[in-house]
């Protein structure tokens, strides 16, 4: 039973994840807290079941997963909690898409913006501030002639604010006359602020109304944007010495300067002056200036990106592979370790892509393994397949290994991926030699196994259960979260590992390794995720008592995400299986115990 102070609580997160993503993982813990699993095992029971049968029955229907789901009546009787809750969620997942559109709709608007070498800032009749573009925000924080406080722009002057404030005024108080107007501010400085202002229409999003805003072009004398390297090379085939000339003339200095700001002679930026005259095809400095100023690399400005957390890796062409298969799809895969050696197709959790995988190749070359991982399909370089399923990956995995010249091979399978593995050797029985899987979620088949999923992973496999639709709505903000910070995703798992594990993950090469696998996993978007969910949570597709080849399985009794009562339900279930506990162990053993693995693959 879920008190009054649990449930204001939990009210309180759903709406306050719209607009913070931090909170998502607190959010799925405190719901968590409230749903009572041993309350009515009966009940869940006959639950679990029929929605089971359902899921059989719509994959037999029809092809899509998202579709079939959508579809689902559940007549049952859900969870008080969950029956309080809902509503609730419902509507805060519609409130964050509404507010993400209008995100988009904003970002879009300052990728414009900023294409622009002039300061832009847009106000409304008030002066409250809609948008800045960068070349404007550093004018602000020059604080020589404008300024914005409580998102409010102001003058550094009263007199400007004045100014500002009439202008807008006179040009926002008829919208019939839509005209523009140039003044100057003063400011501080010595140098004044030159400003062009123009109506435009805007959309007020409170009132859904069409408002008309002010928009100011800012100019000054004082800051000229640089030429963007790049541009100047691919228009005028500019060298990066030439580049920096041509900036430093447009900013008003002479050669003798440029020649002493560079540390060069004067007959060095002469002869390459001379280069860029024949190059823009002009006489004279004033006609190069002319050119660059009205020409199109003047929209192609240098931006200074915020430092990354973390390093991607070089390109690498044994990275980033891909095939076209029969019907026009994509599949990208990577290789790694000895190029010669024995073929190991593996399949990335549902976090990761092609690029998961330990950074230590040596172990693969020392052990004479060829490391094979294709992206599945929504993955990395892959094209999404709608309505999917682990057999028709088998055939994907067929096709590659066809254009790949490879007979036989051993298949290993990571996390959800293990799942995909076994579909492989089950389907390509007389071409897959062995399997290896490692830490495996399996389908949620009894009640029992929704109480032994953690917290977190209870609560949504509990969605995919009694509320479906609100379960992928649920999913794909929550994918979204991700996406937007996938070093915080990372944190999250790490606060659940064991000690030993999170001391690796926090390593920067591994790091390196799952952020950048993971940004591969969602750089289209999230919805191959949402649907590897629901794929993993279906009925096995398969008869696992028919796969005869070796399957050797590795896991762990500190495992947060697949509880050694999972493990022990894929062990009764094989044929010849070679159990391997890891005692102490966490869930990310392809980076914990990957040359333990490797040897094992090898032998």
């Amino acid at each position: 039973m879920m008190d009054d102070k649990a449930y204001s609580e939990i009210v309180g997160l759903i709406y306050d994840i719209t607009e913070d993503d931090n909170l998502w993982p607190s959010l799925l813990n405190k719901l968590a807290e409230v749903v009572d699993y041993e309350t009515d095992k009966q009940q869940l029971s006959q639950l679990t079941q029929h929605t089971i049968e359902q899921f059989s029955k719509y994959t037999k229907e029809n092809g899509n997963a998202d579709a079939r789901l959508i579809e689902w009546n559940n007549s049952h009787k859900d969870e008080e909690a969950l029956e309080r809750i809902l509503p609730h969620l419902y509507q805060s997942l519609k409130l964050k898409q509404i507010l993400d559109n209008e995100k988009t709709k904003q970002q879009h608007l300052k990728s414009i913006t900023n294409r622009f070498p002039v300061g832009i800032v847009i106000v409304d009749p008030k002066l409250k501030v809609l948008e800045v573009n960068d070349y404007a925000q550093q004018v602000i924080n020059k604080n020589k002639w404008i300024k914005i406080i409580s998102n409010q722009l102001f003058g550094v002057t009263r007199a400007d604010t004045t100014l500002i404030q009439e202008e807008a005024s006179k040009r926002l108080s008829d919208s019939t006359e839509v005209t523009g107007n140039s003044f100057v501010i003063n400011g501080v400085g010595a140098i004044p602020l030159s400003i062009h202002s123009f109506p435009v229409k805007h959309h007020n999003k409170m009132e859904s109304t069409e408002d008309y805003a002010l928009m100011l072009f800012l100019s000054t004398r004082d800051m000229l944007p640089e030429v963007s390297t790049k541009a100047l090379k691919l228009m005028y085939q500019l060298t990066p010495a030439e580049s920096r000339l041509v900036n430093a003339l447009i900013h008003g200095n002479s050669l003798e300067l440029a020649a002493d700001t560079f540390g060069v002679k004067n007959s060095t930026v002469k002869s390459q002056l001379k280069s860029v005259f024949s190059k823009v095809n002009v006489n004279s400095q004033v006609d190069l200036i002319r050119t660059i100023l009205t020409g199109p690399a003047m929209f192609t400005l240098d931006t200074i990106n915020a430092q990354e957390e973390f390093i991607h890796p070089q390109a690498n062409t044994r990275h980033n592979q891909s095939i076209t298969l029969a019907d026009g799809r994509k599949l990208g895969f990577a290789e790694y370790g000895a190029k010669e050696g024995k073929p190991v197709i593996h399949m990335h959790g549902i976090s990761g892509s092609r690029l998961q995988r330990h950074p230590d190749e040596s172990i693969l070359k020392d052990n004479n393994i060829r490391l094979i991982i294709p992206d599945r399909p929504g993955y990395g370089l892959s094209d999404h397949k709608p309505g999917r399923s682990k057999k028709d990956w088998a055939r994907d995995v067929k096709v590659l290994a066809d254009n790949l010249e490879i007979e036989q091979f051993e298949v290993s399978g990571f996390s959800i991926g293990g799942g995909f593995a076994l579909a492989c050797a089950h389907e390509l029985n007389e071409r897959v030699t062995k399997a290896t899987i490692i830490c495996c979620f399996i389908p949620i088949e009894t009640v029992s196994d929704l109480i032994q999923a953690s917290p977190r992973d209870r609560f949504i496999l509990s969605l995919i259960r009694y509320a479906p639709r609100l379960a992928i709505q649920f999913m794909r903000y929550y994918i979204h979260s991700i996406k937007n910070n996938p070093a915080r995703h990372l944190k999250n798992s790490c606060d659940i590992a064991p000690e030993n594990e999170k001391r690796l993950l926090e390593t920067a090469e591994i790091k390196n390794n799952y952020i950048t696998a993971l940004e591969e996993a969602v750089k289209h978007g999230g919805e191959n995720i949402v649907h590897e969910m629901l794929i993993a949570n279906a009925a096995w597709e398969i008869d696992l008592s028919n796969i005869k080849q070796p399957v050797t399985l590795f896991y762990g009794d500190k495992d947060p995400y697949v509880p050694t009562g999972f493990s022990n339900r894929l062990i009764s279930s094989l044929p010849n299986v070679t159990p391997i506990l890891n005692k102490g162990a966490g869930h990310y053993q392809i980076y914990t115990h990957w040359d333990r693995i490797i040897q094992q693959l090898s032998s």
